[in-house]
């Protein structure tokens, strides 16, 4: 048998037993999240970057003041936040929320003495800061149709939420420093084309379906990410579980998401925060 075929088959229980001890210890951690704490903190204020872009022929003749009157008028949703705390308050109440689905006790900012009366596996997040980035964002199709190239340019909206937490463990005997964790999605118009041709004249376009996207997407947007970075932080404190209790010739590199709807455990490549600093 060749060697790399027999080093595969000596592989196979090792990771088998891997994934079975940390399956268990990781249902462990699921069954005791009741006995967990989070109290949770958040910013007042949301940074905005407004990185769209003008016109040769739009900016001609204006001064400063004026290019960036019209850059803000040019947002979609950007020049309609006014009052940073009603949206803050709309994104964490969807992230609570989502906490007390996995069975975490969930503590505001205003119960701080009962939180502090306990004294094991408690925790403070705190959600440092967020940004809000809107662009332009460049799109482009081509397709070879009979002997010819066709290319399609078009302009579409997308807007990027960054947000930074601060992870602290209370009560911590060996004196770590809060963990800084990010995330960043994005969401685009709904934006669908097609290359159609005329049959009776030959004449080749695109046919286009575009919808800018509006103030109640992206308040769906921001209420899924506040569902999605609650389930991010508690698949964190899972994984940060595994890596202390599991042996570790039996830890694999796998990081485990939990779905509390399901009452499923799966691993995932890139569905998770990215730790920053040390």
């Amino acid at each position: 048998m060749p060697r790399n075929k027999i080093l595969l088959l000596l592989l196979i229980p090792l990771l088998t037993a891997s994934c079975s001890i940390e399956r268990k210890i990781a249902r462990q951690f699921n069954e005791q999240a009741g006995q967990m704490a989070l109290l949770t903190f958040k910013t007042d204020y949301i940074f905005k970057n407004n990185e769209k872009e003008l016109t040769l022929v739009e900016s001609e003749g204006l001064g400063q003041w004026q290019k960036d009157s019209l850059r803000l008028e040019k947002t979609l949703i950007i020049k309609q936040l006014d009052n940073d705390s009603i949206l803050l308050d709309f994104f964490f109440k969807a992230y609570r929320r989502e906490l007390a689905l996995y069975g975490v006790k969930v503590y505001h900012e205003n119960e701080l003495d009962a939180f502090f009366q306990r004294d094991t596996n408690s925790w403070i997040v705190n959600l440092a800061q967020v940004e809000i980035d809107e662009f332009d964002y460049f799109f482009q199709e081509s397709e070879y149709i009979g002997f010819n190239t066709y290319t399609f340019d078009y302009m579409i909206n997308g807007l990027s939420i960054n947000a930074w937490f601060e992870l602290t463990q209370v009560n911590d005997t060996m004196g770590r420093k809060p963990e800084i964790l990010f995330a960043s999605n994005t969401l685009y118009d709904e934006f669908q084309g097609t290359f159609v041709q005329n049959f009776l004249t030959g004449e080749i376009n695109y046919r286009i379906s575009h919808d800018s996207i509006t103030s109640d997407d992206f308040l769906g947007f921001v209420s899924f990410l506040g569902r999605l970075y609650a389930g991010y932080t508690y698949d964190h404190l899972l994984n940060k579980y595994l890596d202390e209790q599991v042996p570790t010739h039996h830890r694999s590199p796998r990081w485990y998401r939990y779905d509390p709807y399901r009452k499923l455990l799966f691993n995932t490549d890139s569905d998770f925060f990215t730790p920053i600093g040390d």
